[in-house]
């Protein structure tokens, strides 16, 4: 049963449900930029906190006094600061909730995925809401029941580095937790890529993924700077880098997957995010950086595959 806002004025009291507060949150929510949608619980402590029944819905109200606190779980777009975007949801709803009801809000803003931000080039793995679509109904119902493929579990290790890394979680932990029974079945509206099954080897892979990109870190990043052509790591962008990462850890640490596999995977992979020159850009450095790291003298130029080409920086290339 839903609780009320009582405000008791001249002529009466005036209730305002939870449900409406709900709605109008939900709708600010969505019209903050870099907001990919709503976010469900993955950690013990906000499942304890919003309740493993309602956590797909991503929010929680409570009203302690003359205060309304609410608790917003969001997935964020790849690429913007996570800071300057929980900051605005914050702002935002704030902003909204006291001037609708007049009564002093606390929200509090839990950032629980991120997502590749596909607006400019939509794709069948978007991980994006895109509720009323019956085309993209038909595709998710047809993946539920499919094994995972090692393109799938690459994408998810990408995203859950990238998560880890911005919110400093344990990454063995954040893995268990993404593929909690109940979590990962309640994310298949999200798109098919979530819809797919993984096998205990997945598993196995996305761990090892986002548990090694984040311990060497650093040390990829020496080589993403090194192999750029005097591009600056922080001036690549995020999704980029976060693929470069994945592609060069699995080169260097990842013996039993081919070299060739890695760097195709990882230029396909970005095709459906970025420009083609962002993607011809990455191309060029990883085939830098596999000449001067893993080719050996008197090795044939042609085991590099396709990421074998420089590619200068694309122009223009945003900081992000």
């Amino acid at each position: 049963m839903a609780e009320y806002i009582t405000k008791h004025e001249e002529k009466g009291t005036v209730n305002i449900s939870e449900d409406v507060i709900a709605v109008m949150v939900s709708a600010t929510v969505a019209e903050v930029e870099g907001v990919a949608g709503f976010g469900s619980a993955t950690t013990p402590e906000l499942v304890e906190l919003f309740g493993r029944k309602t956590n797909t819905k991503g929010l929680k109200i409570r009203f302690i006094d003359d205060k309304v606190t609410i608790d917003v779980m969001v997935n964020v777009k790849l690429g913007g600061s996570i800071t300057d975007i929980a900051l605005q949801v914050q702002d935002a709803v704030c902003r909204e909730v006291e001037s609708v009801t007049g009564m002093n809000a606390v929200v509090n803003v839990h950032v629980t995925g991120v997502a590749f931000d596909q607006s400019e080039h939509p794709t069948d793995r978007s991980p994006r809401y895109l509720r009323g679509s019956f085309r993209r109904y038909k595709k998710t119902i047809l993946h539920l029941e499919r094994a995972m493929t090692r393109t799938a579990a690459r994408e998810i290790a990408i995203q859950l580095g990238f998560a880890v890394a911005a919110a400093d979680l344990d990454p063995a932990a954040a893995v268990e937790a993404f593929f909690e029974p109940e979590h990962y079945a309640s994310l298949k509206d999200e798109g098919p890529l979530y819809g797919e099954k993984p096998s205990k080897k997945d598993l196995a892979f996305i761990t090892e993924s986002v548990t090694g990109v984040t311990k060497y870190r650093l040390e990829l990043d020496r080589y993403i700077g090194q192999y750029a052509k005097g591009w600056r790591t922080e001036r690549i962008s995020r999704s980029a880098a976060a693929v470069l990462r994945q592609a060069m850890y699995e080169i260097l640490y990842m013996p039993d997957i081919p070299d060739a596999a890695s760097m195709d995977e990882a230029v396909e992979l970005l095709k459906g995010y970025v420009e083609g020159d962002v993607v011809a850009f990455v191309n060029g450095v990883l085939g830098g950086f596999y000449r001067g790291e893993v080719l050996r003298e008197g090795e044939p130029a042609s085991e590099t595959a396709e990421a074998s080409g420089e590619e200068p920086a694309p122009e223009g290339t945003p900081d992000e």
